[in-house]
């Protein structure tokens, strides 16, 4: 199995077919806009390519062929159905961005409001449909050249394909931006620019300009090593730190709050703002997270932050779906090694800096889904697309040289969003449920405790303990242990609540505290119940 500081490589005949990174580049440019993506698709992907193509294809990211401004103003009258002279006070006709679907140009409103328009190439969609096929002929070559990457070359062209038509539908983006933009409305630290419907269309997208510095331009200033383009980033307030923990936690808040998340995190969408907060652009590939997915991934990312080795294994392996051809020890195996080697890694001092190194979750999941690929063991869409934005986000903070990673951020974000849910209000479906459960379990806890309290009596009662259990074990064995004793405290409670009279004491009767310890208890143990089944 791969170090974790080993990086992907090519073979001999995998080099022969693409070239040297910067070849590989060139060749991507001169086949078209489908292939740009793909280089775009790559560059952020550590877990499909060698690091020197990575970083070579990062140059691809904002620097496609503008289209001709007289082409781009009738492909924006076409789509508003209007001279945009009415509708715009100005537009600038050189493109503020210019990319392989689409071309971006500052505006003023009427009002005085400043806002980017948005307008997709002429005939790119044919366009990408024929690239697609010729994508597919490459990743076929890859594959029989024995590529061994942690998706297919076919899977990986399927995958992009997916995504470049959802990135082709701005009615989808539009939809996007508009819940993405309510989602953070009252977000202090990043910053989503506002859409305005009216002055979009089939081919166009409009909304507000947010006026500051791509992660981009940051990260190449950083690689070039001269301190005079990093001035102006200083004269900003930036701290690459501050920048990279923003990054991850509204990547985390946007997945398990919202549960509506970016996928397209590379440094062209993302920008440092004059006030110093996180601009984010671009919202043509976005993910839903459903219940119980949200769920497993809390329990997932919580045995991270707790460094739970077993509870983490049992968490990953309910992400995945087996088959006939499954081979579940095989994961168990690699997993186990992986994370041990992980563990090791996070606690090595680097040279001259405090505290433990950084940087290495994104490796970690990069080896966990190879070896749940290595044992034949399938891994959603969802999943992927979660995995996509989580692997981009922690790349981009590395590429900023921050030392921080997904693990330290979750390290406070995740005790916060408990502690959240743990007090919010309960909706009303919520409440009903709740309030079933507990009609259910005081119908039935009498009859339980009593057969109970019998095998305790009879000393029939045991529980079963294995020296060589399991953490999680041990927990389940502590959880029944304090779950007895709670009940045995609860009929107590129970009796002499339903005693003929009580006592009261300094003017207030002792059945007001005694009702509501045993209140108490029964909510716990409902607590304990639900969550134990």
């Amino acid at each position: 199995m791969m170090d974790m500081a080993e990086a992907p490589t090519l073979n001999m005949i995998e080099r022969g077919l693409i070239g040297t990174p910067e070849v590989f580049r060139a060749r991507l440019e001169r086949l078209g806009p489908t292939f740009v993506k793909l280089g775009q698709f790559l560059a952020l992907r550590p877990d499909l390519i060698p690091a020197e193509y990575g970083t070579e294809l990062l140059g691809l990211l904002d620097d496609a062929h503008p289209m001709p401004w007289e082409e781009a103003r009738a492909l924006l009258a076409e789509s508003l159905g209007r001279d945009p002279d009415h509708l715009f006070a100005q537009i600038r006709p050189q493109p503020v961005g210019s990319g392989s679907i689409a071309q971006a140009h500052r505006a003023r409103l009427h009002d005085g409001r400043e806002v980017v328009i948005k307008i997709r190439r002429r005939g790119i969609a044919e366009r990408v449909d024929r690239d697609l096929r010729q994508a597919t002929r490459l990743a076929a070559l890859l594959e029989r050249a024995g590529a061994d990457l942690i998706v297919s070359p076919r899977e990986a062209v399927e995958e992009m394909a997916i995504w470049l038509r959802q990135e082709l539908d701005f009615k989808r983006e539009l939809d996007n931006l508009t819940r993405m933009y309510a989602n953070h409305a009252k977000d202090d630290g990043i910053r989503i620019p506002q859409p305005y419907p009216d002055l979009c269309g089939d081919g166009v997208l409009t909304c507000e300009f947010l006026d500051g510095i791509a992660l981009s331009r940051i990260i190449r200033a950083q690689q070039s090593g001269d301190p005079r383009r990093m001035e102006p980033l200083r004269e900003l307030g930036y701290e690459r730190d501050r920048l990279a923990y923003r990054l991850l936690d509204t990547c985390l808040t946007q997945i398990f709050v919202y549960r509506f998340f970016a996928i397209d995190l590379h440094p062209g969408n993302l920008m440092l703002l004059p006030d110093g907060r996180l601009g984010m652009i671009d919202f043509g590939l976005c993910g839903e997270l459903e219940t119980t997915m949200r769920q497993r991934l809390l329990r997932y990312f919580g045995a991270i932050v707790r460094d739970d080795a077993d509870a983490l294994y049992q968490a990953a392996e309910s992400l995945l779906e087996s088959t006939d051809a499954s081979r579940p020890e095989i994961f168990k195996r690699e997993f186990y090694a992986a994370t041990s080697v992980w563990t090791a890694k996070r606690r090595e001092p680097v040279a001259g800096e405090d505290g433990p190194a950084g940087g290495q979750t994104h490796i970690w999941l990069m080896q966990i889904v190879r070896a749940a690929r290595s044992a034949h063991m399938h891994i959603s869409s969802d999943s992927m697309a979660l995995y996509r934005a989580l692997l981009t986000a922690e790349t981009v903070t590395g590429m900023l040289g921050a030392r921080v990673d997904l693990r330290r951020v979750g390290g406070d974000f995740f005790p916060a969003l408990q502690a959240r849910e743990l007090f919010r209000p309960l909706s009303p479906l919520e409440l009903q449920g709740i309030i079933g459960s507990i009609s259910e379990l005081l119908k039935r806890s009498p009859e339980r405790l009593e057969h109970l309290l019998g095998e305790l009596f009879a000393e029939r009662y045991t529980l079963n303990v294995e020296t060589r259990a399991s953490t999680r074990d041990q927990h389940l064995a502590d959880r029944h242990a304090r779950m007895i004793s709670v009940a045995i405290v609860s009929v107590g409670l129970a009796v002499l609540l339903g005693g003929a009279s009580l006592p009261v004491w300094f003017g207030v009767p002792l059945g007001w505290p005694v009702g509501i310890a045993l209140g108490a208890c029964y909510l716990w143990l409902l607590k304990q119940w639900r969550s134990g089944r």
